[in-house]
């Protein structure tokens, strides 16, 4: 076996990392096998699967901070299980932090940074590591050496996984690369930054890009033609171009370019910046087949854009969940309120400004600091950030915002586990499947239902917050309240839940099939269960020294109330009166899933007198391996963490959607 590929496989979901890398060495004669790993719930697993295989080099995709633990300590185990062959990474956190990965994991040989199927294929065949694009490694003094320049990701059609989706055969598609702003917060654009830097060391001149709406159409339609596809996950970080004039000629002209093709009526999924909306946009996007559009909002007020370095209008995020969701779409927005530097005056403008979202789900987000940004930079000089780049523990300049953040990571159903907006999410998607493409099914009040739980849930985040604001002790309020969030959120999940179980019963009843709904975000939340140890901000530490639909607080209480004791009795009845396959009981495990999905655990650290770890292990019990340990303290021992001195401090996972 030439190499074994690890990294993430998920039910219905493509990892058009590892399919490249696969089809490069197809492309080369080369034999490639994938070994699935998800996180250190699979990692003893993955190393005997890739022991029993005998490659002589291992790559491991490692795409973001909440998996780069996991993935080299899966490394460094596999090495002191006897692997003699060479061990590299790639993948975007890799190429951000190639040399720490060098400096701190002795087990890793080679980073690919950017682009590496050059560099991949080379190193397969025995080319010289300095000719090969990208590639870093070590010299014989342990010194990083940065060899040729890395080359930006060629945007090209990506191996397909076709999969049914409610019925009907749909893709991921990446039709992008890069992304022309700048936020202050955001590594795709240091990975643009980085992109535009090696082009110039290379004599070349690189700029983000996208397919033309010709392009993209053409390979839609080579989908449908080949496989029928008809659903379309557009997976880019911004495909559209700027502006909403230029988004509705982009959309505009791809739906022209559609029908010139005889594709007929098509479902989509994006990512779109809110200020990319408005009325004519929003029309053309509805025309397009938009289902549903995760909407980067990221801040509500003026203050808060301007702290994210973000220049759209306050009002560009409400306005832009509303005209979609008058067309026909499900939107979902975000909402990055709690970072080192929140202050709170940012706090209750944000909150105000937030209880004019009506139209979608608020899915709450810490801020996280990410290599290269701005936002890391001013965290760094005001002293905020601690800790090395496995994971970075912030500290709360302001003392409210560090009362906030400790309300909010106390309750698991609001960021921790899967929240509502994560289903609401996969929810969205699959009733905007059904409008768009199966007209014979009544979906009405099911759509109804979206809106009517995104209120719900956006009414009694603001209602908490609020509290938690005004209330300066934190744990008076998680003792008042962590009972009736939980309660509350858990039946609003029930009630998505039995919903989405209804949904596929009238697509199976009107069509005739035993059709699926696809959970993605089910997926993604299962899967930062199994990564495990990664947040941005855990569990707060001491700061440094030195609404709703616009009826009353008591309406919005009724009507909370109202709903969630008809939500449990949706739950306690609604499944089995409405399903009649029990695979498809809201109660029963995510469908599709391993269970090693469904071990992932929040790990307990210890911190000596110094800040450094010394033992780490896992709260609900559940005991790792011997090496597994030792591999993770080495790694999480390279960094101090002085204000968890002499602490035991956990460290658990969010969840996020893209």
């Amino acid at each position: 076996m030439d190499c074994a590929l690890v990294g993430m496989s998920l039910p219905g979901v493509t990892n058009a990392s590892l399919s490249v890398l696969e089809g490069a060495c197809a492309d080369a004669g080369l034999s490639a096998r994938r070994v699935p790993f998800t996180g250190f719930a699979d990692l003893l697993p993955a190393v005997a699967e890739v022991r029993s295989l005998r490659p002589r080099v291992v790559g491991i995709s490692i795409q973001s901070t909440e998996g780069a633990l996991a993935a080299l300590t899966f490394a460094s185990v596999l090495r002191r299980e006897g692997f003699e062959g060479r061990l590299v990474c790639g993948g975007h956190f890799a190429t951000l932090h190639a040399q720490d990965i060098l400096e701190t994991c002795p087990a890793m040989d080679y980073v690919v940074r950017l682009a590496g199927e050059v560099a991949w294929v080379g190193l397969l065949r025995g080319e010289e590591p300095g000719t090969l694009p990208g590639l870093v490694w070590r010299d014989a003094a342990g010194r990083t050496i940065v060899g040729a320049p890395a080359r930006a990701p060629v945007i090209a059609p990506s191996h397909v996984l076709v999969q049914d989706h409610l019925g009907v055969p749909a893709s991921d598609v990446i039709a992008s690369e890069g992304c022309e702003h700048t936020c202050g917060y955001c590594c795709v654009a240091v990975t643009s930054r980085l992109a535009r830097h090696e082009a110039h060391r290379d004599g070349r001149a690189w700029a983000p890009g996208r397919w033309s709406p010709q392009r993209l159409a053409e390979h839609i339609a080579e989908l449908h033609r080949m496989h029928g596809a008809r659903v379309f996950n557009l997976m880019d970080d911004n495909l559209l171009p700027d502006g909403p004039d230029a988004a509705a000629e982009f959309a505009t002209s791809l739906r022209g370019e559609l029908d010139a093709l005889d594709v007929p009526a098509i479902a989509c999924s994006l990512q779109l910046r809110a200020d990319a909306v408005d009325e004519r946009s929003a029309s053309a996007l509805a025309a397009l087949g938009l289902a549903r559009a995760y909407v980067g909002v990221d801040g509500y007020s003026t203050r808060g854009l301007r702290a994210l370095g973000r220049r759209a209008p306050a009002t560009a995020g409400p306005r832009a969940v509303r005209l979609l969701a008058e067309r026909g779409v499900f939107p979902t927005c975000n909402a990055l309120l709690l970072g080192p530097t929140t202050t709170e005056a940012q706090l209750r403008a944000e909150l105000e400004a937030i209880a004019e979202v009506r139209h979608a789900p608020v899915h709450l987000l810490p801020i996280d600091v990410r290599e290269g940004t701005s936002y890391l930079a001013r965290a760094r000089r005001a002293g905020l950030v601690e800790g090395g780049f496995l994971w970075r523990h912030y500290r709360f300049a302001d003392p409210v915002a560090a009362r906030v953040a400790r309300v909010l990571l106390a309750m698991p159903t609001r960021l921790a586990e899967r929240s509502v907006p994560l289903a609401l999410y996969d929810y969205g998607y699959n009733v905007g499947i059904a409008a768009r493409l199966h007209g014979s099914v009544r979906i009405d009040d099911l759509g109804e239902d979206y809106f009517r739980v995104a209120r719900l849930w956006n009414a009694d985040q603001l209602r908490l917050l609020a509290i938690a604001l005004d209330e300066p002790d934190p744990e008076q309020v998680i003792r008042a309240e962590s009972e009736r969030v939980r309660a509350h959120d858990e039946a609003l999940l029930a009630r998505v839940d039995a919903a989405l179980r209804e949904l596929e019963r009238r697509v199976r009843a009107a069509s005739g099939g035993n059709f699926r709904a696809h959970e993605r975000g089910r997926i993604i939340s299962q899967l930062a269960a199994s990564f495990t140890m990664l947040a941005a901000c855990a569990s707060p530490v001491a700061p440094l020294d030195g609404g709703s639909d616009g009826g009353s607080d008591a309406a919005v209480d009724a009507a909370t109330e109202a709903a969630v004791d008809a939500a449990v009795d949706v739950a306690m009845d609604g499944c089995e009166a409405t399903c009649d396959d029990p695979m498809l009981c809201a109660a029963d495990p995510p469908r599709g899933l391993d269970c090693n999905y469904l071990c992932g655990a929040s790990f307990l650290v210890d911190f000596d007198a110094a800040g450094v770890a010394t033992d780490v292990r896992l709260m609900d019990g559940m005991m790792l391996d011997v090496t597994t340990r030792e591999c993770v303290l080495e790694l999480l021992a390279t960094a101090c963490y002085p204000s968890l001195a002499g602490t035991t401090h956990t460290i658990a996972s969010h969840c996020w959607i893209a």
